[in-house]
């Protein structure tokens, strides 16, 4: 199928959105988190996981929070 592009999606990552509820900011490298007794500190958070969707470790953090 010489001639033919790619197909590009054009999906949104629904857990990129900033809520009022969100435990990883974004634009931050490092956070510390308050857990039960204890405090997790959460690094290289800007690390790219997805480059071509634009996600980074950050992201799919906070969505496993979210969830």
């Amino acid at each position: 199928m010489a001639g033919r592009a790619a197909p590009v999606s054009h999906r949104q990552a629904a857990f990129r959105t900033a809520t009022k509820d969100r435990i990883i900011p974004l634009g931050v490298n490092v956070v510390e988190v308050a857990l039960a007794d204890r405090t997790v500190t959460l690094t290289n958070l800007l690390k790219p996981f997805w480059p071509r969707l634009g996600l980074a470790k950050g992201d799919l953090l906070q969505y496993y929070v979210e969830v």
